[in-house]
């Protein structure tokens, strides 16, 4: 609302009524108005960390992961064997940035996909039968539900009749 009611011309008794009208502050209609008529401001690209490593050393760590020593462990593994060596070359969570920029990394555990749920529709080809139809091409088969279908006064509950008994 407030974008629409900034879009109007900026004169003095239309954005006084109309705000009074919606129930909104000439205040935020001003603001809106500013933002828009101020050119957008570029933004700077990140500058990359100075700690950063270089393309050859991460060639460097990609090649100590690559070892047939490592084949089967873990980055935390890995660092952990390779500071009992005496070597440093990088971080845990950097091996793994490192794995994941050559599509290197993936989750453990199988995920579940969940299909999307049809919702059964209830057709029926003859009287007295309902039918609750699936989609064939998922492979569900069709169930079928014979139901006593009468006509809607037969569906109202049952009058009692009070009787007398006599003693």
């Amino acid at each position: 609302m407030t974008a629409a009611l900034a879009a109007l011309a900026p004169a003095r008794l239309i954005t006084k009524a109309a705000c009074a009208a919606l129930g909104l502050s000439r205040a935020s209609v001003q603001r809106r108005r500013a933002q828009q008529l101020r050119p957008p401001v570029p933004r700077r690209p990140r500058p990359p960390p100075q700690r950063a490593l270089t393309i050859p050393q991460q060639q460097t760590v990609l090649g100590v992961l690559h070892e047939s020593r490592f084949a089967d462990q873990a980055p935390a593994e890995i660092y952990a064997t390779l500071l009992d060596e005496g070597t440093y070359h990088c971080s845990i969570r950097t091996m793994y940035r490192i794995l994941a920029e050559n599509a290197e990394v993936r989750e453990r555990r199988a995920q579940l996909r969940h299909p999307d749920y049809k919702k059964p529709e209830l057709l029926a080809e003859r009287p007295n039968q309902v039918e609750l139809g699936h989609n064939e091409a998922d492979g569900a088969s069709k169930m079928v539900l014979f139901l006593s279908l009468r006509h809607p006064r037969h569906l109202q509950p049952p009058r009692r009749r009070l009787v007398r008994r006599r003693c």
